[in-house]
Parts: structure tokens; sequence; C-alpha cells
């Protein structure tokens, strides 16, 4: 399990803070998926914590796991393909 969850849990951790105060601060309807990840961490504490907790949880972490890596990538000077927060053009 270490090594399926260990590599987004490090991300998710690192990238948590910084997300949720570029949210808050560009005024970005994001921070509400930080709420929901602190509302599932606050009731798994609360009650047991068992791993069934985290499940609903999980793609909330990935995707802030994702927004980490980009993130990164683009401040050392990597262009991302995709910039967090751009729509992505659909076209045929």
């Amino acid at each position: 399990m270490l090594f399926s969850w260990g590599p987004v849990l490090c991300l998710f951790a690192a990238g948590f803070l910084p997300t949720v105060w570029t949210f808050l601060r560009d005024g970005d309807p994001g921070w509400i998926i930080h709420l929901g990840i602190i509302h599932f961490v606050a009731l798994s504490l609360l009650f047991y914590g068992y791993s069934r907790y985290r499940y609903p949880v999980e793609p909330l972490c990935v995707l802030l796991a994702v927004a980490t890596i980009l993130s990164v990538r683009t401040r050392f000077g990597h262009s991302a393909k995709y910039a967090v927060g751009e729509p992505v053009k659909l076209t045929r």
C-alpha cells in the first residue's frame, strides 16, 4: 500500500497549503476541494482510522498531487502542456 499511496500522499501534502492559498487569493472555487478533504480527515480521526474512510477522498488527493507536479514543472522551467486552472480546448 505504501508504494501505491505513498507518492500521492507526499505530493498531496507538499501541495495542499500552496494550492489552497492560491485558490483563496484568486477567488477560485477550488478551495472547496480542500474543504472536502479536511472534512473527511476530521471524520476519520474522530471515528477511527480505517482506510475505507479514505476512499471517497482519494481522487481529490490525486488531483492536488497532479497540480503540484504541474506547478513544480512550470516553476522550474519545464513547460507543461496544460497549466493548472487553464481550460483545455477539445477540438476535432
